[in-house]
């Protein structure tokens, strides 16, 4: 089945993601209207799930009426809420409540982290995007201030401390790990 998830928070995105593939889906994340509109023409959806915060419930329903009025055929809803909406399209009430239910979960774990600084975010965003992989300090500080200095290493530093006590906090299963003098790796128990 091809799940469509649509939002602006790169983190949410890809919280989801691995949530749709745990059910055993195929998530399709859309960051933009633009990559929507490219997405659509390559595959059909078969249920897309939208940011609340992008689309409130009241266009949501008008947004459902819309994709009727040029013929196409699926199930929109929130992430938050994905239970608002009668319509399920082509999808079973049972894959419907298996999908919803691990995008809800998903969804409330992510916001559970929220409250980061701009900065801390940033950089959460960063190692999600590498997550698994060993990351150099040098290029978290590129990422974060395009630049490597001394001052910035503290400051770098500093965050990867408040970014842990963030996640641990949050109850999240992502972890930072130190794996060697100047490298960490972004991690899940799911990993």
């Amino acid at each position: 089945m091809n799940v469509f998830v649509y939002s602006e928070d790169k983190l949410l995105l890809l919280s989801l993601a691995d949530a749709i593939r745990q059910t055993g889906e195929t998530p399709f994340l859309v960051p933009d209207f633009q990559t929507l509109q490219s997405l659509i023409r390559m595959t059909d959806p078969d249920i897309a799930f939208l940011d609340e915060a992008l689309f409130p419930k009241e266009k949501i329903k008008k947004l459902q009426n819309h994709i009727f009025d040029v013929l196409l055929d699926f199930p929109v809803t929130s992430i938050t809420d994905p239970y608002f909406t009668d319509y399920r399209g082509k999808v079973s009430e049972t894959k419907y409540r298996k999908l919803s239910d691990a995008i809800m979960n998903a969804a409330k774990k992510h916001h559970s982290i929220d409250g980061l600084s701009p900065k801390l975010s940033s950089l959460l965003n960063f190692l999600m995007t590498h997550k698994g992989e060993k990351v150099e300090t040098d290029l978290m500080m590129y990422h974060l201030w395009n630049d490597c200095t001394e001052a910035h290493k503290k400051t770098l530093h500093t965050y990867i401390c408040k970014l842990r006590e963030k996640l641990a906090e949050s109850g999240n299963d992502c972890m930072l790990e130190k794996v060697a003098k100047s490298t960490y790796r972004l991690t899940t128990t799911a990993q």
